[in-house]
């Protein structure tokens, strides 16, 4: 994230005259992602843990998918 720390922390006046960040919604998803990796919620795939307790990691967390709605 530091090579990008120049760019993300640009600002710009808006339209009543308050400094903004320039990219705000580009921050929104660092702050996200940041925090979705901190608990350990994001990439829970790749978690040895729980690799070992199930015997496949289904590849979709669609349930329906091979049902009724296969053929779709």
């Amino acid at each position: 994230m530091r090579r990008h720390n120049k760019f993300l922390s640009q600002r710009s006046l808006d339209e009543n005259g308050n400094w903004r960040a320039t990219h705000e919604r580009l921050l929104k998803a660092q702050r996200s992602l940041s925090r979705l990796v901190k608990e350990g919620t994001l990439f829970t795939y790749l978690d040895e843990d729980l690799i070992a307790e199930i015997d496949k990691v289904p590849s979709t967390n669609n349930q329906i998918e091979g049902g009724i709605n296969a053929m779709l």
